[in-house]
C-alpha cells in the first residue's frame, strides 16, 4: 500500500447531466465513424482518408481563427495499432502518412508505448513521449497508439482517429474516441458544424462490430456518452434553395429552455456586466455595466428598506437583544421553584460576528454593495455595525433576496433587450460566452436558436447489418447543392415529412436536434420526479401565408410507449400556453386504438385543458378521444 494511500477519502459517485455537458459545448456533438462498405482491404485507403480529415481540420480552425480571432487550433491523428506491430508495418504506416500530409514536421510522429523508446521507422524517428505533454506541444500531429492510451491522457486536438485494432477490441477503441471528444476552444463552433466532430476511420470492421463500439461510446457514465455516434457522415450547408430569409426567422422563434437548478442569478448578472464592460476586441458595449448593476439592486434594496420598515425594526431588535431563560430548582428536592425569562443586549463582538456572516453569504457581494451604499447615505456619526445590523435585519425577511434576485434577472434581460444586435454581431469565444450567461437561468426564460452555418449529419443507418442509404428529402433548412438531406425516420416521422414537404405553402423544414443544444427550439417540462426536462420536438415547418409573409408550425409525432410521454405532452401544452400565438399549429402527432394518425392541436384551449387533467397511463386515450382529428 502507498504511504498516503490510508488517509484518502472516498466519495459517492456523482451523476452527470448529460444534457447540461452536451449544452455546454465542452464536448463535441458528434462522434463520425467510418468504416469500409464493401469486402476487401481497405487498410491504406483508409488511412489517407483519415490524414485528408486531419488537413481539412486544420485548414477549419485556421479558418475559424482568422475570421473569428480565436486561438489556432492544431489537430492531432491518433493511429491506433496492434499490441505487437513489427517495425515494418509501423514504418509503412508512416510511409503512407507521410506521403499523405505534405511538410509534416520532423518531430510530427510520436509514440505513446508501454515500451517507452524511441521507434526509427524508415527515414523518420517516431520519439516517446508521455501522453500528458501531447495537449501543449505543438509539434506533435500524429500520435501512434495501442490500447486505451492513459487513463489520465486528455487531448482536445485529438480530432481524427485510424485504428487498425481488431473488432474484438471494440472496448479498447471506444475508450479511446471516449477521451478525444472534448472541444479543443471548450464550446460549441457556430459557424463549422464540422468542428463539433471527431472523425474515426475503422478498416477491420464490419457493420455488427461497428454497432458494438457504439454500445459502448453511448453506456451511461462514458466520456463518449454525451456525444450522437453518426455512420458516414457529411458536412451539409444552409439550403440555397430556401429563401435566405427563413433563417433568421426560425432563429428568432421562441425556445423555452428548462432552468438550472444551480444557477445564480446575482453570479450571472455580474458575469454579464464583465462581458458588457470587455473592451479586449473594441470598444465596451457598456464601459459603467458593473456601477448601472449595482445601483440597481442597491436601488431595489432601498425600496424593499422602506416597504418593510416595521419587520426591519423588529428584526433589528432581535439581533440586538437575547432572551434569558432562568430556571431555580429546589436543592434538596430538585423540584422546579420558578422560572423567569428576561432580555439582555447582545454583545457587540457578537453581532459583529453573526451580521458579517449573513452579509458574506449573500452571493456575489451583493449584500456587501449594499452596506457600502448604506454607510454613504447615512450622516458622519452613523456606526457601521448599525449599518449592516439594519441591512441584515431586512435580508431576514422572507422573500427578500428573492426579489433582489428577480431584480438581477430583470436587469440581465433588459440588456440582451437593449444590446441584442451588438451582442448577436460577436463571434467566437466572446458570442459563446454572451450564450451561456443567456441560459443561466434559475427560472424558465425565453430564448432563440441559434442555427449553425454548416450541419454534419449522417447519411447511412446506424447500428444495422446491411446498413442502406438514408432516404434524402427536399426543403429540409440544411442540404446538398440538389436541395437533399438525409434523414432518419421511422415510420410515423415519414410519413409526417412527405406530408408536410408536399403543402404547396411549405418553404421549408427543420430536423430539431434531438439532443438539448443550443441550435435544438427546447421545451423544458416539470417531471413527476419534481425535477426538469427537456422536450426537443421532432418537427419545425415554415409555411408562406396568404399575405405573403412566413409562418412556423411545430409538429411533433408523439410516441406513447416512453414513460414521460404524458409529462412532454403536458410540456408541450405548457408551450403553446405561452407561444401560441406566434405559431401556425402546435399539433402533437399519435396514433389511436385504430393505428390512425391523429393529432392534438395545442394551440386549442380544450385540448390544453384536456391534456393537463389527463390521468390515464397511456397518451393513446387522448389521441383516439374526440379533441384529436385525423392528420392530413
Amino acid at each position: 500500500m502507498h504511504e498516503h494511500e490510508g488517509s484518502r477519502t472516498s466519495y459517492p459517485p456523482v451523476a452527470v447531466d448529460l444534457d447540461k455537458v452536451r449544452a455546454s459545448g465542452i464536448v463535441k456533438d458528434q462522434i463520425d465513424l467510418d468504416e469500409p462498405d464493401e469486402k476487401g482491404s481497405f487498410s491504406t485507403t483508409l488511412l489517407r482518408a483519415a490524414v485528408d480529415t486531419a488537413l481539412d481540420f486544420e485548414q477549419r480552425w485556421a479558418a475559424y481563427a482568422e475570421a473569428e480571432g480565436e486561438p489556432l487550433v492544431l489537430p492531432v491523428l491518433v493511429v491506433q495499432v496492434a499490441d505487437k506491430p513489427t517495425e515494418g508495418a509501423l514504418a509503412e504506416l508512416v510511409s503512407v502518412i507521410d506521403q499523405q500530409w505534405p511538410g509534416l514536421g520532423p518531430r510530427s510522429v510520436v509514440n505513446v508505448f508501454g515500451e517507452h523508446d524511441d521507434l526509427v521507422l524508415g527515414s523518420r524517428t517516431a520519439r516517446w513521449v508521455p501522453p500528458e505533454s501531447i495537449q501543449d506541444d505543438q509539434a506533435i500531429r500524429v500520435v501512434l497508439a495501442k490500447q486505451a492510451i492513459s487513463t489520465g491522457w486528455d487531448c482536445p486536438r485529438a480530432e481524427v482517429l485510424y485504428s487498425e485494432r481488431p473488432a474484438s477490441d471494440a472496448t479498447h477503441i471506444a475508450q479511446v474516441i471516449g477521451r478525444m471528444v472534448r472541444s479543443p476552444l471548450a464550446h460549441r463552433i457556430a459557424t463549422d458544424d464540422a468542428l463539433n466532430a471527431v472523425s474515426c476511420f475503422l478498416p477491420r470492421f464490419n457493420r455488427a462490430a461497428l454497432a458494438r463500439v457504439i454500445d459502448e461510446l453511448t453506456r451511461p457514465g462514458e466520456p463518449g456518452a454525451a456525444a450522437e455516434v453518426v455512420i458516414n457522415a457529411r458536412l451539409f450547408e444552409r439550403n440555397p434553395h430556401v429563401d435566405s430569409g427563413v433563417f433568421p426567422f426560425v432563429e428568432a422563434l421562441p425556445s423555452w429552455p428548462r432552468p438550472d437548478a444551480l444557477a445564480s442569478p446575482f453570479r450571472r448578472a455580474k458575469t454579464l456586466a464583465k462581458l458588457l464592460t470587455d473592451a479586449s476586441s473594441g470598444s465596451a458595449l457598456l464601459p459603467d455595466a458593473g456601477e448601472r448593476l449595482t445601483k440597481a439592486l442597491n436601488a431595489k434594496l432601498d425600496g424593499l428598506m422602506a416597504e418593510h420598515d416595521d419587520a426591519v425594526d423588529h428584526n433589528v431588535h432581535d439581533i440586538e437583544t437575547a432572551e434569558i431563560r432562568q430556571t431555580s430548582f429546589g436543592a434538596s428536592t430538585g423540584e422546579v421553584l420558578e422560572i423567569k425569562k428576561r432580555s439582555i443586549r447582545t454583545a457587540a463582538r457578537d453581532i459583529d460576528r453573526d451580521t458579517r456572516r449573513v452579509i458574506g453569504s449573500v452571493r456575489e457581494g451583493v449584500a456587501k454593495d449594499y452596506v457600502k451604499h448604506r454607510v454613504a447615505k447615512a450622516t458622519d456619526s452613523a456606526d457601521v455595525l448599525d449599518v449592516r445590523t439594519r441591512v441584515v435585519a431586512l435580508l431576514l425577511i422572507d422573500g427578500v433576496i428573492a426579489e433582489v434576485e428577480r431584480a438581477a434577472t430583470k436587469w440581465v434581460q433588459e440588456q440582451y433587450g437593449a444590446f441584442g444586435v451588438e451582442i448577436t454581431n460577436t463571434t467566437g469565444a466572446t458570442r459563446d460566452a454572451y450564450l451561456k450567461v443567456k441560459e443561466q437561468t434559475s427560472e424558465q426564460e425565453e430564448t432563440g436558436i441559434e442555427l449553425t452555418v454548416t450541419l454534419k449529419a449522417p447519411t447511412k443507418e446506424a447500428k444495422k447489418t446491411d446498413a442502406k442509404e438514408l432516404p434524402t428529402f427536399a426543403k429540409h433548412l440544411y442540404a446538398d447543392s440538389d436541395g437533399n438531406f438525409p434523414a432518419a425516420l421511422n415510420d410515423w416521422e415519414m410519413r409526417v415529412i412527405t406530408t408536410e414537404t408536399a403543402r404547396p405553402s411549405t418553404v421549408a423544414w427543420y430536423r430539431n436536434p434531438s439532443r438539448a443544444a443550443s441550435s435544438a427550439l427546447r421545451i423544458g417540462y416539470p417531471t413527476d420526479a419534481r425535477g426538469w426536462g427537456s422536450l426537443q420536438v421532432d418537427f419545425i415547418v415554415v409555411s408562406r401565408r396568404d399575405d405573403g409573409s412566413l409562418g412556423a408550425s411545430i409538429v411533433d409525432p408523439h410516441g406513447d410507449h416512453l414513460a414521460d410521454a404524458k409529462a412532454k405532452l403536458r410540456g408541450l401544452a405548457r408551450y403553446a400556453e405561452r407561444f401560441g400565438d406566434r405559431f401556425v399549429r402546435i399539433q402533437a402527432i399519435g396514433s389511436g386504438t385504430d393505428g390512425v394518425l391523429r393529432t392534438l392541436e395545442m394551440r386549442d384551449a380544450d385540448v390544453r385543458e384536456a391534456v393537463r387533467a389527463f390521468e390515464g397511463g397511456k397518451v393513446t386515450a387522448l389521441f383516439a378521444s374526440d379533441l384529436a382529428v385525423h392528420y392530413q
